[in-house]
C-alpha cells in the first residue's frame, strides 16, 4: 500500500489499531472482569484470566488517548504504534509528554 501523506498515513493506521470510542467493547470487556469468578480455576489462572482482560482494556485506553491527540503528534503516534510491544499507559503519556514543546 503506498501513502503520500503522513495524514493518508495516520488515517489508515488509526483504522487498523483504533477502537474509535468503541464503548460497546469496553462494556463487553468490564463485563467479563465485573462478572468473573475464580470457581474451579487455581488462584494464577484465575488471575491470568482477568490480567488478560486488564490488558486488553488498557490497550483500549492507550488508542483512544491516541487517536484524541492533535495532528502534531503523528509522528510520536506512528512510533509509539510501531513498537514491537505496545507501552503501558503511563509510558505513552510520558512519551508523548516529552514531546510536548
Amino acid at each position: 500500500m503506498f501513502y503520500s501523506f503522513a495524514r493518508e498515513i495516520w488515517e489508515n493506521l488509526i483504522e487498523t489499531y483504533s477502537m474509535k470510542e468503541d464503548f460497546v467493547a469496553c462494556y463487553d470487556i468490564e463485563s467479563k472482569i465485573f462478572n468473573s469468578r475464580q470457581g474451579t480455576l487455581s488462584v494464577t489462572k484465575y488471575y491470568e484470566t482477568l490480567n488478560g482482560l486488564w490488558i486488553e482494556l488498557d490497550q483500549g485506553i492507550i488508542f483512544k488517548f491516541l487517536h484524541d491527540l492533535n495532528f502534531a503528534y503523528n509522528p510520536i503516534r506512528v512510533q509509539i504504534l510501531g513498537k514491537e510491544k505496545l507501552p503501558s499507559l503511563s509510558e505513552v503519556f510520558f512519551i508523548v509528554r516529552s514531546e510536548e514543546t
